[in-house]
């Protein structure tokens, strides 16, 4: 009797496992890999005279899911969008990805470079820091979620 039972239990776990079928990924540090891979990786500070810069990526996804990629510089003081290529592949990247959670939001991301990957964390440091943080106002944003400061070690992100 007790065969019977568990049997008949596994083969109802198989079928409700068969019956439950994910297309997307549904993990936010898939997402994050994604920014980091296609984005962070990519793209370097303008001022690379220094041991240390920063810049803010903004990415913003809309309630339809239009996803809008920007980044902020102290140095220049405006909001920039990304090129169009990296914003392209970046997109294609988010095929499997499910962003339903960043609907209506704008998601941050600091990244400050480590222009010398030998060096330790000292010297200017904290004018790095400080440049990675945007000093503009967000209007018409649902929610702004801040993500965990990126440390990008050398001048190609190595």
């Amino acid at each position: 009797m007790r065969t019977i039972i568990s049997i008949s239990l596994l083969l109802n776990i198989v079928l409700v496992c068969k019956a439950q079928t994910t297309s997307k990924s549904v993990f936010i540090q898939d997402f994050n890999n994604s920014v980091i891979k296609n984005l962070v990786l990519k793209i370097e500070p303008t001022n690379t005279n220094k041991k240390y810069m920063g810049y803010t990526l903004l990415i913003y996804v809309s309630k339809s899911y239009e996803i809008k990629i920007s980044k902020y510089e102290n140095t220049d003081g405006e909001l920039r969008p990304v090129m169009e290529d990296l914003e392209r592949n970046f997109l294609k990247s988010l095929d499997e990805i499910d962003i339903t959670p960043f609907k209506g939001c704008l998601i941050v991301f600091p990244v400050i470079h480590k222009m010398i990957s030998s060096d330790y964390l000292k010297d200017n440091f904290d004018e790095g820091v400080k440049s990675m943080i945007p000093m503009i106002k967000f209007e018409t944003v649902d929610c702004i979620q801040f993500q965990e400061p990126i440390i990008v070690s050398g001048r190609r992100g190595i």
